[in-house]
């Protein structure tokens, strides 16, 4: 028996030793929903545009770049079998300094607000032109606040504090 625990205390310490994602709730979350950022340290973005105009991204390994995934998921509506909707905001920062960027300077970060639902015609990823994001080190941690507003699709999350 104490062999079982000790192989199940090796296991669940040995997971959360290699896994570099750091789920955290932001501060701000809407009350119909769960919220989480997903910090994803010595990661870039490579943003690519499909042939039907929609874009797409993967994670390349990168020592001088983060990757912060903010995901918000209404709760379901159970008697919906469609009735799922989910939000996110996806970007990369410069892991040695501190910035402020408006507007179109988003895209210096590689912005993309998603939307996923039963929303015909009004789902996918999105660059992000229309905001601030202030990002900064305190204590060694990250924090960073945004304010966006999406055009081309209806929105929930308009404010992120982290």
């Amino acid at each position: 028996m104490c062999k079982i625990v000790l192989l199940l205390v090796f296991v669940f310490c040995s997971c959360s030793i290699t896994n570099n994602l750091h789920p955290k709730k932001p501060i701000i979350c809407p009350s119909n929903g769960d919220c989480k950022v997903t910090i994803l340290e010595h990661k870039l973005m490579v943003l690519k545009s499909n042939e039907d105009n929609s874009i797409n991204y993967t994670l390349k390994d990168d020592s001088d770049h983060t990757v912060i995934r903010y995901e918000f998921k209404k709760n379901r509506n159970q008697a919906a079998t469609d009735g799922s909707y989910k939000e996110t905001i996806v970007f990369e920062i410069n892991n040695t300094i501190s910035q402020t960027l408006e507007n179109d300077g988003l895209q210096k970060t590689k912005m993309l607000f998603g939307r996923y639902c039963f929303c015909r015609g009004q789902i996918g990823l999105f660059k992000v032109t229309n905001g601030k994001l202030e990002w900064y080190k305190k204590n060694n941690k990250l924090q960073f606040h945004l304010d966006f507003k999406i055009n081309e699709v209806p929105q929930i999350i308009t404010t992120i504090d982290y």
